[in-house]
């Protein structure tokens, strides 16, 4: 079924494409003002073209454009190193490719709702272009939505990020930050007006699926700034069951049924990574430890010569520091306290809101 589909997908994306460029459409003279957005008349090389191995895409329009947000509104998917240039050459738009780019692969480049025509200002929306370096356009698709967990809106233009999991486990193992910073993905979509995207571009592979709202317009996510929304799932799309969609032409919008994954974003909490920043022992019963966050938490505490049932444990409201007092029960087990106490201490580090990882600190305290 899904086969089926992306077939009648492609073969559609032809047909317009063919459709568009045997149009002839020019500037009103006069009457009415021009509302409709520019049409693409050409492009070198034709969509969905294999074994690409150019520099230079471009776009001929039926008139004057111009380009607005590209720096925000354009990417391209998976994502390269240095993003493509955009310039305007008459009335096309030509795109150069500054990274090799990866062979065997496919592309996909979207415009969102960056281009123009000169003089109304009228947009082309959701316009995206796909290519191939090698001998076949990867094709699985899979169907979604994005809403916000707590409002149950769905969510315009959130990216949704799709990374390879064997490629990328070392990333994935390290959490949340590691993988949208260090890692990159290996597809890329947005959603549009209803919150819906169709990833159309998948390979039969299993990914680790992110979705998130670019407030800044960096296109990458940043803690406390965006809201972010993730599956616990590793999933490859050809496991999934099918779907169906159509174009709601009264509202102007697309129609999915049996969604396969709906994201719920929310906004993270910024975390303060725990660090222990000293330790002191300002009389012979008692120990003080310094942390950077509040609320500091301790794995394990070892102390040689130190009972650490004699431990009473003194912190203030906001939990920082942290005051051990050594409560030692007889003056026999007082005496035996020596003059410098060594350990080790294990306390967690926390990367992201998901991730903990274990920080082991020698203690010395005189």
């Amino acid at each position: 079924m899904i086969r089926t589909k992306i077939t009648y997908l492609i073969c559609l994306g032809i047909a317009l494409t063919i459709a568009i460029g045997c149009a002839s459409i020019s500037s009103p003279q006069g009457g009415p003002v021009d509302s409709l957005p520019p049409r693409v008349k050409n492009t070198t090389p034709l969509p969905y073209s294999t074994n690409f191995t150019g520099k230079r895409i471009t776009f001929e329009f039926n008139e004057y454009v111009k380009l607005k947000d590209q720096q925000k509104l354009f990417f391209i998917s998976p994502e390269t190193d240095k993003k493509p240039l955009l310039s305007i050459k008459g009335k096309s738009v030509v795109v150069d490719f500054q990274d090799t780019l990866l062979p065997n692969q496919t592309y996909k480049l979207d415009f969102g709702s960056s281009i123009v025509d000169n003089n109304e200002g009228n947009k082309l929306d959701g316009f995206t272009f796909t290519f191939s370096t090698g001998d076949i356009i990867d094709s699985l698709v899979m169907a979604g939505q994005v809403i916000d967990a707590y409002t149950r809106d769905t969510i315009v233009g959130a990216f949704i990020t799709y990374y390879d999991m064997e490629r990328d486990s070392t990333f994935a193992q390290r959490g949340l930050d590691s993988t949208l910073h260090k890692s990159r993905a290996e597809a890329v979509f947005r959603s549009d007006s209803t919150g819906y995207f169709i990833g159309d571009i998948l390979q039969d592979k299993k990914y680790r699926i992110y979705a998130f709202l670019d407030n800044n317009g960096n296109q990458r996510y940043e803690q406390g700034t965006d809201i972010i929304a993730f599956n616990d799932l590793i999933i490859n799309p050809i496991d999934l069951p099918g779907f169906s969609f159509g174009y709601d032409s009264t509202n102007k919008r697309m129609v999915i049924d049996s969604l396969q994954i709906v994201f719920e974003v929310f906004r993270e909490d910024i975390v303060k990574r725990q660090n222990l920043l000293g330790q002191e022992r300002s009389n012979k019963v008692s120990i003080k430890f310094d942390f950077n966050s509040q609320n500091a938490e301790m794995d394990s505490l070892e102390l040689e010569g130190i009972n650490l049932d004699w431990l009473i444990e003194d912190r203030n409201p906001k939990g920082d520091p942290i005051i051990y007092w050594i409560a030692a029960p007889t003056k026999e087990e007082y005496l035996t306290i020596p003059d410098t106490i060594k350990g080790r201490m294990v306390y967690p580090i926390q990367n992201d809101s998901l991730q903990f990882y274990n920080q082991e600190v020698k203690l010395n305290l005189i």
